[in-house]
């Protein structure tokens, strides 16, 4: 392998870590934002 071959691999390593995180914190943001409004109002009598 060459030092081009490894300066190559090396800068595609970098390029996937910084980009794959935040691909994937995507995709959980998204599919979890139903979740966030399911919240439900539960209606309280007032003694009088």
């Amino acid at each position: 392998m060459s030092l081009t071959d490894g300066f190559l691999l090396t800068l595609v390593s970098t390029v996937i870590c910084i980009i794959f995180p935040k691909i994937i914190s995507s995709v959980v943001a998204v599919k979890s934002k139903p979740n966030a409004q399911a919240v439900a109002t539960i209606p309280v009598k007032q003694a009088d």
